[in-house]
């Protein structure tokens, strides 16, 4: 992986090139041969100028430009592809930098040696041509048609941080992996006229357009703040559904320049173009400290950004870059510029961060997203808060506050309160959010309380927002009831639960939120938007038969049976009897009470259902699992659902669930996951993630290292080229935009 940065005098508008030119001469002229293998050698060139597009631009010296050190790195490789060679029309390779004084690398080269056993040879033609190509291993295709194939990824992560102090103030610089910073050359050479020995010269060019971006700490006398992501997203200015491609795979066809003709290579868009390819993320998070990067009053980071080669440049106001502040409102900023330049870079200096407001995160996403695709972090046992007089506490924060951090998931234990009548016949029921069988909130109350979030949402013009609520049983009826028990507790629970639905749906406060279409593997945000998708586990097939098939309870239901199924289990939508499929597939994992590693599980002692090293085994390879499925899965319909919470048990904790016992697994597991989410670099959804405390509360979330689960389980869908309804829609139209006195977006 390279890491040095290989810009020399970069800014907005840049044109910079590196220069393979001769350094050996023969006093004697001696033309080269057919079959002689053919030599390069390597100099950079000096200054070029720059453009800023937004704020104001860092002057280094007294020219108005800025300057970056220019130089190869060891290991450096180029493509070469020359179709008038005699052996081979494509070789590698590879660069060894002249060191200076000190050992760094300078702007001229060692040595050029190809890294396979031949070189690119002399042909019998007079005049050739030769095309360049940085990086080598970024060629997947030339086939001596003088095709490149090569791709953009929207993940770009820094290699490292580097962090330097200048006037007090922290300049923290995230090392771009420069494997992207995609560069070509062209010349032709008259073989006749080259002397043997020689080396040939090219001349390397930017193919990317590059934004560089510096993130200015808050404003003085604020407290520090953390970043998670920042992304790059483009926007149609218009409406008119046009897509703008930021990443993925493009093509060019270098065979145009020849013979004095041709002054570019022609570059085209290609592979899949039903993937989100309209973004570009970068995470915040330094792997060398284990914690997202934190800016001070005064202190900076800056970030570059790789984009597709665009030779039309981009239209004004069409792209868009969002700072997320750590489980706060992300801040977005429109450029309100002339044309940023294509094969240049740009420089963008952003406003002063701030924190506040709801993290509205689905909004930023592009709306044809499957849903399936998609990774919504969650709160387990979602109000068994002290505030709610549950003995166990397993959330500080309420279900309002956990949905203003960005909590888009919610499980809730339900009972029945039900009346079998004098003749058993079921009459009505209500569910209720349930401990232990003991009644806390009617879940007409959660879900009026999930529904005015959502009207907040669309207060503020965020129409994208919509929530998961998973109700399940938790031992049949409530307490205090007063009825007769002619039905048994699963029977009158899952009865209950689809009388109560449809009576949710009939009840016009109510049913506005429900959704009520079938969910299916291509449902979309767009098709969800505004609504609570309910799904209801039930805990055998004698159970899920109670509810007729034709029933059409508009619920997504699945068998729970044991922690882990290997391969999932089926969905039903509108019933949970057996005879009722769906498409979709649950693949889950999902267990409360945690033995400690040695515990005998189910003893008369600590009664745990699995052991710590087997939950973190159980997260590890449903993580595994989704990465499997987005490469093998075509049709979008494994729904996956990881369970990070519960309890510990067994010494030195009780012997049975305790408040101490949620806090300690919620320490174990929010370390581990965000480790491994954050070292995750493929493809792939997370589905559903369940958690304790799932806040930004100093005493819970903060202190847990939950709040920086929520907001890693986010990133991870602005990282990868999710998959979308269709290639011909997706990109959001720009909305007009009004600029707040702090400079961003309102």
């Amino acid at each position: 992986m390279k890491t040095e940065v290989r810009y020399a005098c970069i800014a907005a508008g840049a044109i910079f090139s590196f220069c393979l030119t001769g350094c050996q001469t023969e006093e004697t002229f001696v033309p080269v041969t057919e079959g002689e293998e053919i030599t390069f050698g390597s100099s950079l060139p000096g200054a070029v100028s720059t453009k800023t597009i937004y704020g104001d631009e860092i002057v280094t010296d007294g020219t108005g430009r800025r300057y970056y050190p220019v130089y190869w790195a060891d290991n450096d490789c180029i493509a070469v592809y020359c179709p008038e060679s005699s052996n081979t029309v494509r070789a590698d390779y590879m660069i060894t930098p002249a060191k200076d004084t000190d050992g760094n690398p300078t702007n001229t080269s060692a040595a050029v040696t190809k890294t396979g056993e031949v070189g690119l040879q002399w042909g019998s033609a007079s005049k050739h041509n030769f095309y360049g190509f940085y990086p080598a291993k970024a060629v997947s295709g030339v086939d001596g048609d003088g095709l490149i194939q090569a791709s953009v990824p929207v993940l770009q992560d820094p290699v490292r941080f580097e962090e330097s102090t200048v006037d007090g103030h922290k300049v923290i610089r995230g090392i771009a992996n420069t494997d992207y910073a995609y560069m070509w050359a062209y010349t032709q050479v008259d073989k006749e006229k080259m002397e043997a020995g020689t080396d040939v010269p090219l001349t390397f060019h930017p193919l990317n357009t590059i934004l560089e971006i510096t993130i200015n700490g808050p404003a003085t006398n604020s407290a520090p703040i953390k970043i998670s992501s920042i992304n790059i997203n483009a926007v149609d200015p218009d409406g008119a559904g046009q897509n703008i491609y930021l990443t993925g795979d493009f093509e060019c066809d270098f065979t145009g320049i020849k013979d004095g003709t041709g002054t570019t290579p022609t570059c085209e868009i290609s592979g899949n173009l039903s993937e989100v390819r309209n973004r570009i993320t970068i995470s915040c998070y330094d792997e060398a400290k284990k914690d997202f990067i934190e800016l001070a009053p005064g202190d900076k980071l800056v970030l570059q950004a790789y984009l597709l080669p665009n030779d039309d440049g981009f239209e004004k106001q069409t792209l868009q870059i969002s700072v997320s502040p750590l489980n706060s409102a992300n801040l977005v900023k429109t450029l309100q510029t002339d044309q940023i330049l294509a094969h240049k870079v740009n420089l963008v200096s952003l406003p002063a961060l701030k924190t506040g407001g709801t993290n509205y995160w689905m909004d930023s996403l592009d709306p044809t997203i499957y849903i399936t695709e998609l990774s919504l972090p969650g709160s387990k046992f979602s109000i068994l808060t002290e505030a709610n007089n549950s003995d166990i506490i397993y959330q500080n924060a309420t279900i309002q506050q956990q949905f203003n951090t960005g909590v888009r998931a919610f499980i809730v234990q339900t009972g029945a309160l039900y009346d079998t009548g004098l003749f058993g016949s079921f009459k009505e029921g209500e569910l209720y959010a349930c401990v232990d069988s003991r009644r806390l909130d009617n879940v007409r109350d959660i879900i009026k309380a999930l529904g005015e979030c959502i009207d907040n949402a669309h207060a503020e013009g965020k129409d994208n927002e919509y929530v998961f609520l998973q109700l399940t049983f938790d031992g049949g009826a409530t307490d205090n009831q007063g009825v007769s028990w002619s039905y048994d507790d699963q029977r009158g629970w899952i009865e209950t639960v689809e009388y109560a639905v449809k009576e949710y749906c009939n009840d016009s406060a109510l049913g506005k939120y429900i959704y009520q279409g079938e969910i299916l593997p291509t449902t979309t945000i767009d098709d969800v938007k505004g609504k609570i998708v309910l799904k209801v586990n039930y805990n055998n097939t004698t159970m899920g038969n109670y509810i007729p098939a034709n029933s059409g309870v508009p619920c997504l239901f699945s068998l729970w049976e044991t922690a882990y199924v290997e391969g999932g289990v089926p969905m039903k939508w509108g019933s949970s009897n057996v005879n009722r499929q769906t498409a979709l597939t649950w693949l889950y994992q999902e267990v409360t009470t945690v033995g400690m590693d040695g515990t005998n599980l189910g003893e008369s002692g600590p009664n745990g259902n699995t052991t710590l090293s087997d939950k973190k085994q159980y997260v590890s390879d449903l993580f595994t699992e989704s990465v499997k499925a987005y490469q093998e899965n075509k049709d979008f319909s494994t729904w996956f659902m990881n369970d990070l919470g519960g309890c510990l048990v067994g010494r030195p904790y009780s012997n049975s669930l305790s408040s101490e016992g949620v806090v300690a697994l919620t320490k174990e597991m929010s370390v581990f996951a965000v480790q491994q989410l954050q070292e995750r670099s493929e493809n792939a959804s997370l589905g559903l993630i369940f958690f304790n405390f799932a806040d930004n509360l100093p005493e819970s979330g903060q202190e847990y290292g939950t709040a920086s689960l929520i907001q890693t389980v986010v990133d991870n869908n602005f990282k990868f080229a999710l998959r979308k309804d269709s290639p011909s829609a997706g990109t959001a139209a720009s909305r007009p935009v009004t600029r707040s006195s702090d400079g961003w977006d309102e």
